[in-house]
């Protein structure tokens, strides 16, 4: 190398290094981590099906009031037939709401009857039979009400088909009483007759040609007829499928909404049980006074009047007694501590007696 080269000593450039960098991964991490821990974590069933229960309740509603509408279309008809339209719009409404009131009050009934105790409720019958009245309704009533919207098949118009034809026809008359007018000595002339026998035979292929319109037009209107009222048939027998399906429908939303709160209850800790009332009272050890003893097959009370008491407190009590009776009586102990070794205070009064050969005075 030679003295005093110049070398070109580049300076690195400083790396910069974010000192919250790691705190910022961590922080990602702990995010991602929660929500993982979040998404499987169990939930409470009210939170999990919560949209589920309320797309049944506005599902059900729903379907009520289209088997509602298909119904009261099948009374207000059926009354009318009586009665006036102005009553049978009172009654139609009278009828719907009733119906479809019970059948919703005696339907959650049932519902709640067999989820919180499982088994069928009387009431099930009256839901059915109610069920089966607001089915049956629905179901003509929609077939009912496609046929009324439906209308009449349109027919061919037989005025735009002829008109030519009678057209026709009218100048063919026309020419003839002109012809009528031309007279000789009283008499229509030759020419006069020619131009009427032409104006006949005119007016009578119009004639024909207007009969065999009419013909095919009602050809055409007894095809359109046919297909219109198989068309319309069809359409009947479908929405009145679609209300039988909503009234399953209404049926399974109705269950699952009281199945959803009585679940979501459950969890919650309330319960959904009635309590039940004792009617009779067993005493028990605890309730019995300490000074007791059990003598000729019933408990022995000091202080009481086990007279009046006899056979009211039986031995019933099923406490073991470990081997434990009284060193004086030899009576089992079953209530007190292990290590009680008297029944009661006048046992152990009169054990001290003997054993010390004096008299307990108070």
């Amino acid at each position: 190398m030679c003295k005093g080269a110049i070398f070109y000593n580049p300076i690195k450039p400083h790396t910069m290094q974010n000192p919250f960098a790691g705190l910022f991964t961590t922080h990602i991490e702990t995010a991602q981590l929660s929500k993982f821990a979040d998404k499987f974590t169990p939930k409470p069933y009210h939170q999990t099906h919560s949209k589920l229960y309320y797309t049944a309740k506005v599902a059900g509603y729903v379907c009520q009031l289209f088997t509602a509408a298909a119904a009261a279309i099948w009374i207000h008809t059926t009354a009318a037939t009586l009665t006036g339209m102005a009553v049978a719009l009172i009654l139609t409404g009278i009828a719907v709401a009733a119906i479809e009131a019970a059948k919703r009050t005696t339907g959650e009934a049932a519902a709640i009857q067999f989820i919180m105790y499982g088994t069928m409720s009387p009431l099930v019958v009256v839901s059915i039979a109610l069920i089966a009245l607001s089915t049956t309704a629905a179901y003509y009533g929609a077939d009912r009400a496609i046929i009324v919207g439906s209308g009449e098949a349109v027919k061919v118009n037989r005025d735009s088909t002829t008109a030519i034809h009678q057209a026709t026809i009218d100048d063919a008359n026309a020419t003839i009483q002109q012809a009528k007018k031309a007279k000789w000595n009283g008499s229509i002339t030759a020419q006069g007759l020619r131009i009427i026998e032409q104006a006949e035979r005119r007016k009578a292929a119009a004639q024909e040609r207007i009969t065999v319109a009419e013909q095919r037009a009602d050809t055409i209107d007894d095809a359109t007829a046919a297909t219109h009222a198989q068309t319309t048939n069809k359409i009947g027998t479908t929405a009145s499928a679609i209300t039988i399906v909503c009234e399953l429908c209404l049926l399974l939303c109705l269950f699952y909404a009281n199945y959803y709160q009585h679940r979501s209850a459950i969890e919650a800790g309330i319960t959904t049980t009635p309590p039940t009332v004792p009617t009779t009272i067993t005493p028990t050890p605890t309730q019995l006074p300490t000074v007791a003893r059990i003598k000729a097959g019933r408990v022995v009370v000091a202080g009481f009047n086990n007279n009046a008491t006899a056979g009211k407190y039986e031995s019933t009590n099923s406490t073991s007694t470990n081997g434990r009776t009284c060193e004086n009586c030899n009576v089992p102990i079953t209530v007190g501590s292990a290590r009680r070794r008297f029944c009661s205070d006048p046992c152990r009064i009169a054990a001290w007696e003997k054993r010390t050969g004096r008299s307990f005075t108070k």
